[in-house]
């Protein structure tokens, strides 16, 4: 007897939500969209993109939706549009029963701007990706310059973690090992590319240029810089040399300033 009760609970139970989802559908079919709501979820963050620009791809792409049935908008559509902006990371479009498309976005979040050798600025964010550097707004993030050959073109990108531009691959690790560092991070302020493809590295704090030479063993290098820093480079003080050679393994050079 229990069984037959179970058995018709279960079809009365199917049949209710037919009906329910039958009736919701019908009701968003009659729903007219009022409205957009843009937020930009990292906006204290970063403030690359805002909802005017937002709504401005919309635009571009001919994508309309104030006053259109809530069930015509593809918000499949209005996700890809959006995330082909290079500057974005992610993106969900959604809509409610009270006609009002919600949009989220998520801005990339650099860690490294490049000014490469013919002055191009791009960033690369935290997933090795290349973003355009816009003059709106500029990240707190250290600078690398020099000689960087690689040009951004159009909506062109790649990713530097499995790219053929060593270079990009180098600062891109380096500027990781910053960020996860906090004195490092807060430390050091532009990475110079020499003409021999060695780095060459300019501190916030102290009057003194550090050669890094290759990204080789730089965690180690690092760590032995970071000793000579806590004994305060002896008797001359953070500002008594012009140089520090990391160059050497397990050695450190300090040229004296004149």
């Amino acid at each position: 007897m229990n069984k037959v009760w179970n058995i018709l609970f279960l079809i009365l139970m199917m049949a209710y939500l037919i009906v329910t989802f039958s009736f919701t559908g019908r009701k968003m079919d009659s729903v007219i969209c009022s409205g957009v709501q843009v937020k930009v979820i990292d906006s204290t963050l970063n403030r690359f993109v805002n909802s005017g620009d937002v709504m401005r791809m919309l635009e571009r792409n001919h994508i309309k939706t104030t006053g259109l049935p809530i069930s015509t908008i593809n918000t499949l559509e209005i996700e890809e549009a959006i995330g082909n902006n290079s500057i974005v990371k992610d993106v969900k479009a959604f809509t409610t029963s009270a006609g009002i498309l919600h949009i989220e976005v998520s801005q990339r979040i650099p860690v490294v701007r490049i000014i490469n050798a013919y002055q191009q600025s791009y960033y690369i964010d935290e997933e090795g990706a290349l973003m355009p550097w816009t003059g709106r707004y500029s990240a707190f993030v250290p600078v690398a310059n020099g000689n960087i050959q690689y040009v951004l073109r159009g909506k062109k990108t790649i990713n530097v973690r499995d790219s053929i531009v060593p270079v990009l691959s180098d600062l891109y690790f380096f500027a990781m090992l910053l960020k996860k560092d906090r004195f490092w991070g807060s430390q050091i302020e532009q990475i110079y590319v020499n003409n021999k493809q060695e780095y060459e590295l300019v501190p916030r704090v102290g009057a003194h240029l550090i050669l890094l030479g290759s990204m080789e063993n730089v965690s180690e290098k690092l760590e032995n810089l970071k000793k000579l820093y806590d004994r305060g480079f002896g008797e001359a003080g953070w500002n008594g040399y012009s140089v520090i050679n990391l160059k050497f393994k397990n050695q450190i050079v300090c040229t004296r300033r004149q």
